[in-house]
């Protein structure tokens, strides 16, 4: 058996290392912008009758993820390049857009970060998987 002293070692050292396992993700997730894009993504059809209507398709992934598959007719401007505000610059701030990625969260970075630069009309559809087939066909 354990003496009483190597048991409270074992117990420092054990809360030890949780406190930094959950400082560790907790740095991760604020490094890696983490978003929650809830209750403001639309659905597959809201987004779809968006683009029937006119709205522009904007794939906010990295170029080799919109390489791999894409909606059709998607341009693509990744939201986490230094010059995503600069891509964004020439496009028309009262027409309206809709912006996918992977998952959701960077489509949300970015309709947020446009509603900042004066786009009025920005919506979040989600993820690729959500809408191919749905809003447009799947490109690869």
């Amino acid at each position: 058996m354990l003496d009483r002293m190597t048991r409270q070692r074992i117990v420092v050292v054990a809360v030890t290392v949780l406190v930094i396992a959950v400082a560790v993700a907790v740095g991760v997730a604020r490094w890696q912008g983490a978003y929650d894009p809830g209750e403001d993504v639309v659905s597959p059809g809201a987004a779809r009758d968006l683009v029937d209507t006119g709205a522009l398709v904007i794939d906010v992934r990295t170029p080799e993820e919109f390489e791999e598959g894409r909606l059709e007719g998607a341009m693509n401007i990744p939201v986490e390049s230094d010059d995503f505000d600069a891509q964004v610059e020439p496009l028309a701030r009262d027409a309206t857009y809709v912006v996918y990625c992977a998952s959701g969260r960077r489509a949300g970075i970015a309709a947020d970060r446009m509603e900042e630069l004066g786009f009025t009309d920005v919506y979040n559809a989600g993820g690729l998987e959500d809408v191919a087939g749905v809003v447009a066909p799947l490109v690869r």
